[in-house]
């Protein structure tokens, strides 16, 4: 469902307006896409990732990202780096058919 469904509503209260509107410009300086183990050798032009990244980049008409970036290694490789960041460190890769 997308966003603009809820503008009508939205617009009735201006300061949830505004930040609807600017959310992304003022509130996010990068977004990172990742999922469970993609790397730089994975990343072709049919990942599920590069879609999105491309999707955010070029067809998110009125809404302008300062960065978007791919964590390499996905979230495999930040549990590996970082599991105190982690609330659950030991989590194992779910099968999605």
């Amino acid at each position: 469902m997308l966003g603009l469904y809820y503008l009508e509503w939205i617009q009735e209260d201006m300061h949830s307006y505004k930040l609807y509107t600017h959310r992304s410009e003022i509130y996010v300086d990068i977004i990172i896409l990742l999922d469970w183990d993609t790397t730089q050798k994975s990343l072709t032009s049919i990942n599920g990732l590069y879609i999105l990244k491309d999707l955010l980049e070029n067809w998110d008409r009125g809404t302008v990202y300062k960065k978007i970036k791919i964590l390499n290694g996905g979230y495999q490789e930040w549990l590996a780096r970082y599991p105190a960041f982690a609330t659950n460190p030991s989590v194992d890769e779910t099968e999605v058919e």
